[in-house]
């Protein structure tokens, strides 16, 4: 029985939840079993049946607290919108805070799609959609006032959440890559990183026409 999970007086939900996230992200969801799962968590088997119905009820539980999160994070800026530049900023430090707060929950959460849970890819669609939902009108119709060319959310948004994800999935490759650390003063300045990147490209800036024609 492994306690590294928590105090032994928590909910046993909370120890199962907490056990899933831990291997799940170490292991990954098709390499871990049952019964590992109610040993790492403390509880006996019957347990994760009764609270989650079965070890994709408890992938599901997850993947919906994530999203909870998610979503709060995003209704917080749609409860005070700003300008456009400001609400990207403003999302980019939320979702970097979000991630490094629990970086296995979205490894478990971006990357588990497992092939005999055909309606997980519907379930986080739906979930993402409902991200949607709020994002649109804090972003949409600014943008499509802002620029001549149709805003096409299925590729920018993908885009810009992809480049904070995948330095979390990626992070300690990254680590090795750059021989650098990941440090408080590196995440005071990623957000605006990625959000520059996001606004004005790999120059900084729009690119200038009509000189020199």
């Amino acid at each position: 029985m492994n306690r590294e999970n928590g105090d032994m007086g928590t909910e046993p939900r909370e120890r199962i939840l907490a056990a899933a996230t831990s291997l799940f992200a170490r292991q990954g969801y098709a390499a871990t079993g049952v019964r590992e799962l109610a040993d790492e968590a403390g509880v006996n088997l019957s347990m994760i049946n009764y609270y989650f119905g079965s070890k994709q009820g408890l992938l599901k539980a997850l993947i919906e607290r994530f999203f909870q999160r998610y979503s709060e994070v995003v209704l917080q800026i749609a409860d005070s919108p700003g300008p456009f530049e400001e609400n990207i900023r403003r999302f980019a430090r939320a979702v970097v805070g979000l991630f490094r707060e629990d970086p296995d929950m979205v490894r478990i959460a971006m990357t588990e799609l497992p092939m005999d849970m055909p309606d997980l890819a519907e379930f986080k669609a739906a979930k993402v959609r409902h991200l949607l939902s709020h994002v649109y009108p804090l972003f949409l119709d600014q943008v499509q006032k802002m620029s001549e060319r149709p805003f096409e959310i299925q590729v920018a948004g993908p885009a810009f959440v992809s480049s904070i994800t995948w330095h979390f999935l990626m992070r300690p490759v990254i680590q090795r890559i750059f021989e650098m650390d990941f440090d408080d003063a590196f995440y005071e300045t990623f957000p605006d990183r990625i959000a520059d990147l996001f606004l004005y490209g790999v120059v900084g800036r729009a690119p200038e026409t009509g000189k020199g024609d």
